[in-house]
């Protein structure tokens, strides 16, 4: 503080003190461990035999070796099974000594056995068998049969199952050491020691720590059941540690010249010459009667005065130092005594410059431009994820409070897109890299490579750097900034006719759903009334006229009569086929037939001139000749007339399909038979009325069948049926009701619905497809515009630094990993997003003012102070967090100091109690950013069953909305057992309860044997202590298997171990007992743990208890939890009356009383009834999400959404909140039918046949 600089501006001086503050703080939070027992895990490798199944460096580098890295590999291998014993022998051993391994089983010397009573008959009252006892002297072919099997089988297993067990065990220590790094995560690191110094001190310290250490990477490939040892990645970094001693106990300059002759190790810590030199210097300089054993396995001597030095190395799993943020701070700390550089969002965490001229509301203002335009998020996204980028177009902090489950994740990868498509160089970090994890597989492939991951995964984050480096440097070959620029163009064009395409399609489908509500008028009025109430009537009409099948045009008057109807049916009924073909028969004119009187005359005149020609003949002669003559003409010319009727009938005669009338007719005129002929011409008169009769009953039948060829053609076939004589009087009713009727199947079929939806659904994942190809893109070009010659070649170059540093081998590995590094450092800037764990951005960056345009911190409740140099390092921060998680504690650290450095540092702070170690990034978040705070509340993890404990105990003021519903997987989402007989042991987190552990374990193994439960992820969560979960995960190992344990990713651990994370099955241990004293936990600490334990399960959770809620104080959030699940079942809603439903939908009055509750409509009620007819379980106005569904169709293991599209309308505003609430939901795996009133009542098979062919695709039972 005397610094010059620092007293010409108070306000770098100010800053500065933070600084300190911060970087004091962290050194106090570091707790000095000085023995090694005090570590999480270590393990020997002077336990480690020396098999050549169980190969390692400790014991010598082999001819195999000598290309390999590998320090220590461990392949799993079966137990050898114990030899099958003799049969003659199996009664006289003790099975469980077979295994006791140290000394000679021996057989029983007597045994006794039941044998057949001879004294026993049928209906005695002897007993059927007798115990006979024999003795092993009375056996010598036992003898010798078990002497043999002991010495050719018992014996040699003994040998084989004895170095198998020595490998299981460094096996059994791998997978600890491997299972706490995925507990614990990046906080915790693994190193080599070398070197182990047992001393008494001179101010009395005992210490027992290895001077020497080297990074180490542990891989697990469950596939084969192996774990490898070797170098991290980085390197070894072989390195002497001297922390645990006091600066006084240390020679001058040691830790320089141990460090300095290490290199010539390089990144093998195996050469014993090089590292043994160092330590016995080591041990010199401390003391130089110091001892140095070159042994490999430990002594266990007592410390004393003289410090002694073991080889004995081990692998150590153990809380990395802050090593890496007092750097950091310091470089941050000599940067603004430099430059007086202070990032705004750091002055103001720092409190320096006057409050007006930060924003304290959320008054716009001038917006960074490039958040102005598209919002490139991908993947879907709610209104409170949109806001975000609004809230950080104008702000240099926001909040967002994201409690479990409710895809911060998601919206994280989303904003990371928007970020790289607008050029912003991103960090997103967390205190554990479980959190970020996921980001990866959630990042559009064509995007990964412009977004390292730093996540400590060994091959896994090289890969990503050589992903990342070799895809930008092949992007950049052929990049053509030109035909990018064209392709956005493009893809912008497609997106603008897509939605244009969506819009018009959204509002197609709004016009069908209001135009519901729209009255109609139909058929002159007589139907009239919304569409569904035209079905309505159309289905009360169905009954009396649905014989009318014909389709008729609404707008066409009716123009058939009764009268016509009735000539139509009257020739149908008295014109037979015969009588028909008859009158289709030709017939002479009847206007021109010879009449009777007509014919009479022709004949009395031909007779009587036949007659006057015969009287002539005996007349005189003078007149003979002329009466002949007269007589003659007269004749001839009454038989040309009757000739030329003859020749009428011939020629009619002469045509086909003649009436058998024309025959007699000209017989008749033939046979001169007047009778005959009046007979005929009677016969022809009525045949021709008749035919007249029907040609005009055939036109009006005709002009019928134009109009109605259904009806017509029914009705000729069914005549004589007597209905037609009613059918008749209501002819016009019936056309009218057709009308209707027809309007109604052309309002339906006017627009697929459905078709329209599922095309709104592809039109959606089209433009988040082509969101993400423009936002590649976008990105792309935004790289390539900042990418120098400079970074080019550092990336060139770091790539063959890492070819020639290939497996990490040779003398020459240091120098090409140490210049891959600094390639790395130069071409950081190129690369526009990094994704790592705190502590790894404060061991990688080199800070920077604002050298980030955007932080990005999830689960930041979990960060402390330690966060807090984010703020020098970006522009702008967003905090993601949830202060009802687990927050930073401050167990073992003493609080008297921290004060004291507050009150040296920051005594003059306005807000310093915010600087407390127990204060989060969040709680800074809150602080800063209070009045751009976003909360998320849709919760994706979660069935809604498990949730709803964590939002009655801490979301209860604005509670999540569950969004999962049950799949075809649906299990049961909550159980608990309780442990009978289950007791407590031991203290602080050393407590257990045995009974309980091996409750879970034997649930695990159930579960994992269970069909139902494969591919299932499995965790366990114990709400008291370690040791209960460090018990059950050795348990497993040997239940289990390693193999079975990394496929379900079964992690056994504390709620801390799994914030950030999540499970498909989540088991929890109470592990309080009532034979020991159940302290209450009532703290707010206790409260964030219970939340995080009940909020990792997505499927099921069960919760094993010894002991009952009477056992527990009424404010112990244990019996809290053990209510919660004695209490709760799945939501259901009461089973309804449904015969007495049936009664009420029949005989209600319905435009006066209203539909019976829960029912929003009469509507809703016949769908209803008409599910309930097919066997099915309906649940009406199902409560998600805040909202209501109609009717959820529930059956098997399965759910099925049932909307009622009625003729109510909420309005445009009501319709896309519901539409907007659907799709929601079926991105969380709901499914929806909609269903119209007015089809349904149109026809209600047809309105439902989607909905069983929904419904059977998941297996829902009809």
């Amino acid at each position: 503080m005397g610094d010059p600089q620092t007293k010409k501006d108070p306000r770098v001086g100010k800053t500065t003190r933070l600084v300190e503050y911060l970087t004091r703080l962290a050194s106090l939070r570091t707790r000095l461990i000085r023995d090694i027992d005090k570590y999480e895990k270590v393990l020997w490798f002077a336990d480690i035999p020396d098999d050549r199944d169980c190969p390692t460096r400790a014991w010598g580098r082999s001819e195999e070796q000598e290309a390999d890295n590998e320090w220590l590999e461990v392949k799993n291998r079966q137990e050898p099974e114990l030899p099958a014993v003799p049969a003659q022998c199996k009664d006289w051993i003790d099975q469980s000594a077979l295994r006791n391994k140290g000394g000679s089983p021996e057989l029983l010397s007597e045994i006794t056995r039941q044998v057949e009573n001879p004294e026993w008959r049928e209906g005695s009252d002897q007993p059927e068998t007798i115990p006979r006892t024999e003795r092993l002297d009375e056996h010598p072919g036992v003898r010798a049969a078990w002497d043999r099997y002991v010495e050719d089988k018992w014996m040699p297993w003994t040998e084989v199952h004895t170095a198998w067990e020595k490998v299981h065990k460094v096996y059994s220590a791998l997978f600890a050491i491997h299972q706490g790094q995925l507990r614990l995560g990046e906080e915790y690191e693994l190193v080599l020691g070398l070197g182990l110094l047992t001393w008494q001190t001179p101010n009395g310290q005992r210490v027992r720590r290895h001077l020497v250490v080297a990074d180490v990477l542990l891989e697990f490939e469950a596939r084969l059941g192996k774990f490898t040892v070797r170098a991290h990645t980085e390197g070894a970094k072989l390195r002497p540690e001297l922390d645990m001693l006091d600066i006084g106990e240390q020679a001058a300059r040691a830790e320089e010249t141990a460090k300095s002759s290490l290199t010539d190790a390089g990144d093998d810590p195996w050469k014993r010459g090089c590292v043994e030199g160092v330590l016995q210097a080591l041990v010199h300089s401390i003391d130089p009667q110091g001892e140095y054993n070159d042994a490999l396995e430990k002594k266990g001597i007592s410390a004393t005065a003289k410090p002694v030095v073991e080889y004995a190395p081990a692998l150590i799993l153990r809380k990395r130092s802050a090593k890496g943020l007092t750097e950091a701070l310091r470089r941050i700390k000599e940067r603004i005594e430099t430059d007086e550089c202070i990032p705004g969002e750091f002055a103001d965490l720092a409190e320096i410059g006057p409050e007006s001229d930060r924003e304290t509301s959320d008054d716009p203002e001038e917006p960074n431009r490039a958040f102005h335009g598209e919002v490139f998020f991908p993947k879907p996204s709610n209104e409170d994820q949109r806001r975000i980028i609004d809230k950080i177009q104008t702000a240099g902090g926001v909040l967002v409070q994201g409690p479990p489950g409710t895809g911060k994740s998601h919206t994280i990868a989303n904003l990371i897109c928007h970020l790289l498509a607008t050029g912003q160089r991103t960090l997103i970090t967390a205190k554990t890299p479980r959190a970020l994890q996921v980001l990866e597989g959630l990042i559009p492939e064509e995007l990964r490579p412009l977004c390292i991951n730093l996540l400590g995964s060994g091959l896994e984050e090289r890969r990503s750097l050589e992903s990342s480096v070799g895809g930008i440097l092949r992007k950049n070959e052929g990049w053509k900034e030109d035909n990018a620029s064209r392709k956005r163009a493009e893809l912008e064009s497609r997106i603008q006719r897509l939605r244009e395409e969506s819009a018009k399609i959204n509002r197609r489908l709004r016009d069908i759903r209001e135009s519901e509500t729209h009255p109609q008028s139909i058929a002159e009025g007589i139907y009239r009334g919304t569409a569904a109430r035209i079905a309505e009537a159309v289905n009360r009409d169905r009954g009396a006229y649905e014989w009318f099948t014909d389709t008729v045009d609404p707008n066409q008057p009716c123009t058939i009569t009764k009268e016509d109807f009735f000539v139509a049916l009257k020739a149908f009924r008295e014109i037979t086929a015969d009588q028909r073909q008859e009158l289709q028969q030709v017939l002479p004119s009847s206007d021109g037939l010879l009449g009777q009187t007509e014919f009479s005359d022709l004949v009395t005149r031909e007779k009587r001139a036949a007659e006057d020609e015969k009287d002539a003949n005996s007349s005189f002669a003078l007149w003979r000749s002329v009466i002949i003559s007269r007589s003659r003409r007269r004749k001839r010319k009454v038989e040309d007339e009757i000739l030329r009727h003859m020749q009428s009938t011939e020629a009619l005669l002469a045509q086909s399909n003649t009436h058998p009338v024309v025959t007699d007719l000209r017989t008749a005129i033939q046979n001169r038979n007047v009778d005959e002929l009046g007979h005929a011409n009677e016969k022809i008169r009525e045949l021709s009325s008749r035919k007249k009769q029907m040609d005009r009953a055939d036109k009006i039948t005709e002009r019928i069948r134009s109009y109605l060829p259904k009806l017509t053609d029914e009705l000729q076939k069914t005549h004589g049926e007597p209905h037609w004589e009613e059918r008749n009087r209501h002819i016009g009713d019936a056309w009218r009701w057709a009308q209707a009727r027809y309007w109604l199947e052309e309002y339906i079929n006017q627009e697929d619905a459905p078709a329209l939806a599922k095309r709104a659904k592809q039109i959606e994942d089209e433009i988040g497809g082509i969101i993400a190809e423009l936002a590649s893109l976008h990105a792309w070009s935004f790289c390539f515009s900042r990418l120098e010659e400079d970074h080019r070649r550092h990336m060139e170059a770091w790539q063959q630094s890492m070819r020639r540093l290939g497996k990490g081998t040779g003398k020459h590995a240091p120098r090409h990993r140490r210049e891959a590094q600094q390639h790395l450092n130069q071409c950081r800037k190129a690369v526009p997003a990094w994704v790592m764990p705190l502590h790894r951005v404060w061991d990688t960056v080199e800070p920077e003012p604002g050298m980030f345009d955007v932080i990005i911190v999830d689960e930041a409740s979990q960060c402390g102070v330690e966060a807090l140099p984010l703020f020098y390092l970006g522009k702008k921060i967003l905090i993601v967090g949830d202060d009802k998680q687990i927050s930073p504690d401050a167990v073992g650290l003493p609080r008297d100091a921290v004060h004291r450095l507050m009150a040296e540092f920051i005594d003059d702070f306005q807000f310093k109690s915010s600087f407390d170690v127990e204060s989060s990034l969040f709680d800074h978040g809150r602080l800063r950013y209070g009045t751009r705070r976003i909360t998320l509340r849709e919760h994706f993890r979660c069935m809604p069953e498990i949730i709803r404990f964590s939002n009655d105990l801490c979301y209860s003021d604005t509670p999540l909305i569950p969004l999962r519903q049950y799949g075809s997987d649906f299990l049961s989402p909550l159980e608990h057992v309780f442990v009978e007989g289950g007791y407590r042991e031991g203290s602080g987190n050393g407590v257990i309860n045995r009974p309980e552990a091996d409750a879970i374990v034997e649930k695990i193994f159930e579960l994992c044997s269970n069909s139902g439960y494969d591919e299932k992820t499995m965790g366990v969560v114990v709400l008291q202590g370690e040791a209960q979960a460090a018990r059950i995960e050795d348990q497993l190992l040997e239940r289990l298997g390693a193999e079975e344990m990394e496929r379900r990713r079964l992690i056994c651990g504390n709620p801390y171990s799994f914030q950030g994370d999540e499970r498909d099955i989540m088991l929890l241990s109470l592990v309080a007992a009532g034979n020991e004293r159940i302290g209450p936990f009532t703290k707010p600490a206790d409260e964030r743990r219970f939340n995080v334990a009940a909020s990792r399960a997505r499927d099921q959770m069960i919760l094993f208890h010894s002991v009952t809620v009477n056992d527990l104080s009424g404010s112990d959030l244990r019996r809290r939890l053990l209510e919660f699940f004695e209490n709760t079942t799945p939501q259901r809603i009461a089973e309804l009356e449904w015969d007495e439903l049936e009664r009420r939908a029949s005989q209600d009055n319905r435009r006066i009383i209203e539909p019976p509750s829960p029912f929003e409509s009469w509507f809703e009620v016949d769908v209803a009834l008409e599910l309930r007819r097919k066997n099915l379980k309906v649940l009406p106005q199902y409560e998600v999400a805040g909202k209501r569904i109609d009717l959820v169709v529930e059956g098997g293991r399965a759910r099925l959404a049932v909307e009622c599209d009625g003729d109510h309308w909420h309005g445009a505003d009501r319709y896309e909140a519901d539409m907007q609430r659907q799709r929601q939901l079926e991105r969380c795996g709901w499914e929806f039918f909609r269903v119209r009133e007015s089809a349904f009542y149109a026809n209600k098979d047809r309105a439902l046949e989607g909905l069983w062919h929904m419904l059977k695709e998941r297996n829902i039972p009809m």
